[in-house]
């Protein structure tokens, strides 16, 4: 029926965004970004460390700074990569905690969670190597270039609601604004971070977050 269409539909969606992103994006290379992973690779070198880099938007251009590193770059596509069959890109919504979910689930219709990336993430090991990754001592999260939208709510939640997790740096977007005052995305940045942790851990949110006086944008 119509489910089956939409789902149709968002498949050639998928191949088509595959098609046009690789055609348009070449890779950038930032000066400030390549200042904030230096200050990260320093900091790697003095606590003897280890550093991931999940990247969501299908490309490699976190290859652009390597160089900055002394050791291979750890890199886990976790929504895929233009151009590997071993890892397709996953192209969907990840939001399981939506009151909804069950109700789906219980309908007992395939197609109805088709583009759900849960199931998405278990055609590779990315999501597993996270969190392997993850629970092998105390880490901190470092987001840059992500809105923090609930598309990948389910996912942020099981990071930031980690036993693990110790304290998240946002850096932020910086822009002048119609009135030509220089303004920034901060505190709405702070505002998505919410709505991935739970009511209870609210105030576990607040001690962890790296406040704005000691935070940076990550474009001027």
């Amino acid at each position: 029926g119509n489910i089956i269409d939409l789902n149709d539909a968002l498949d050639i969606i998928k191949v088509e965004l595959s098609e046009y992103l690789d055609g348009l994006l070449t890779p950038t290379f930032n000066g400030i970004v390549q200042n904030i992973l230096s200050s990260l690779a320093e900091k790697n070198r003095d606590d003897n460390s280890e550093i991931l880099f999940l990247n969501f938007n299908y490309t490699s251009t976190i290859q652009l700074y390597k160089n900055v590193f002394p050791q291979e770059l750890n890199v886990i596509h976790i929504h895929g990569k233009l151009k590997d069959d071993k890892n397709p890109i996953i192209f969907g919504y990840g939001d399981e905690s939506n009151d909804y979910f069950e109700k789906i689930e219980k309908m007992n219709n395939n197609e109805l969670t088709r583009h759900l990336k849960s199931f998405a993430y278990l055609q590779t090991a990315n999501y597993r190597n996270l969190f392997e990754f993850l629970g092998r001592a105390d880490f901190e999260v470092y987001v840059m270039g992500h809105s923090l939208g609930l598309s990948d709510r389910l996912l942020f939640n099981h990071i930031f609601e980690h036993e693990k997790f110790k304290k998240v740096q946002l850096y932020f977007y910086e822009y002048e604004n119609e009135k030509g005052e220089v303004v920034n995305d901060f505190f709405q940045k702070t505002q998505e971070l919410s709505r991935h942790f739970k009511l209870d851990a609210k105030h576990s949110m607040r001690t962890k977050v790296v406040p704005f006086n000691e935070s940076k944008p990550l474009t001027p």
